[in-house]
């Protein structure tokens, strides 16, 4: 099968609701900064990755539809996972989607494409792909399971799918900072009003039950001080930012300026002190298609 084959777009509606994350609002220099955190984290998270796709089982010359791929990180460890294997990478912001493709050339993945695409609206006919696979994308839909039924209608009778989801609730610090209780409570406040959920990877697998999916498959997915490692967990969890008043949880005014200071100081001192624990948590669903 060839991507052209592949890519008989619908008609697409992009009126809905954006969820949690929407980077048609960023201007350039926002979009830049977020296209290099972007793919700092899913490269500092190779490991994690190349697990969930060993669990998923992509191999030999098939296809998978990466839903939500951003800028391209994780579609070009897809198709380095796999090089026989054919990736289409979707996103709905199209500046990602030109960086994406400028990126998969720069990494020479030639197994790796990119398209525009909404994931409640995916802009493929169905039957199409024999796996489908997402990365810290559904945590931010403002409807999962109209993502997850793109997803079953895009995919061949017994494909599989998988999706790799953060959970705020897999989080441990060991001394914990004293502002993170009120950090999260933040987030929840944000999520909430934009159709988030931080909590969503431990709802994977009733969400794929609901769905009809087959043979489930739950996994926990860890980065720790010990794997990636110190370095790795500071980058992955301060990125530069610094808050001003323009920030979420200043504008719902649930955290100060410098209340978001005073926890980003926390949680890097915290992670840098040599007898301290810090382990972040995802969950990785498995399920394949009974069509």
């Amino acid at each position: 099968m060839t991507f052209c084959a592949l890519s008989k777009a619908k008609g697409m509606d992009m009126t809905m609701k954006n969820g949690s994350y929407d980077a048609s609002y960023f201007g350039q220099d926002r979009l830049n900064w977020e296209i290099s955190r972007l793919r700092q984290g899913v490269n500092n998270d190779v490991e994690n990755m190349n697990k969930c796709l060993s669990h998923l089982g992509f191999s030999g010359d098939k296809s998978l539809l990466d839903m939500g791929c951003g800028p391209g990180g994780t579609s070009v460890i897809i198709g380095k996972f796999n090089p026989y294997g054919q990736v289409i990478g979707m996103d709905r912001e199209i500046r990602f989607v030109e960086s994406a493709k400028e990126y998969a050339k720069e990494e020479k993945t030639d197994n790796v494409q990119f398209v525009v695409g909404d994931c409640l609206e995916v802009p493929f006919e169905d039957n199409q792909f024999d796996y489908c696979f997402s990365r810290f994308v559904f945590q931010h839909l403002s409807n999962v399971d109209v993502a997850l039924n793109e997803m079953i209608r895009v995919a061949r009778p017994r494909a599989k799918i998988g999706i790799y989801e953060w959970d705020e609730g897999l989080t441990c610090y060991n001394p914990e900072p004293k502002l993170y209780k009120k950090y999260v409570a933040a987030e929840i406040v944000r999520r909430r009003i934009s159709n988030g959920d931080i909590y969503l990877g431990r709802k994977l697998y009733s969400i794929f039950h609901k769905a009809g999916l087959k043979d489930l498959e739950v996994y926990q997915i860890y980065s720790d001080i010990m794997s990636p490692g110190r370095e790795i967990l500071l980058t992955g969890q301060l990125w530069n930012d610094e808050p001003n008043e323009q920030h979420p949880y200043v504008r719902m005014g649930v955290m100060t300026v410098e209340e978001i200071k005073e926890f980003y100081r926390q949680m890097k001192e915290i992670i840098e002190m040599p007898d301290s624990y810090v382990s972040f948590g995802s969950f990785f669903v498995v399920g394949r298609i009974d069509k």
